[in-house]
């Protein structure tokens, strides 16, 4: 019996082909279009390309950022 017969003659062989397609589309869609960076030799500390003078939506609505005096010679001490 050749696959297409059989397939036409089943009801739950077009349904699982019917998922696996899907599935194996969805999958595919995934790995191309992923968010995810897997290669993080070109930024490995994703928080090191932050400008401090900057404000940030989340954290810093109505605030002005000020230096700290002794973070700063904390900060010149260990370098």
């Amino acid at each position: 019996i050749s696959i297409f017969k059989y397939i036409t003659n089943r009801a739950k062989a077009n349904e699982i082909l019917l998922y696996s397609s899907v599935l194996r589309s969805q999958v595919k869609c995934y790995c191309k279009y992923s968010t995810k960076n897997i290669n993080k030799t070109g930024n490995p500390e994703p928080w090191e390309a932050i400008d401090p003078a900057r404000p940030q939506k989340l954290l810093t609505i109505h605030q002005k950022w000020k230096p700290i005096e002794e973070l700063e010679k904390v900060k010149k001490l260990t370098k």
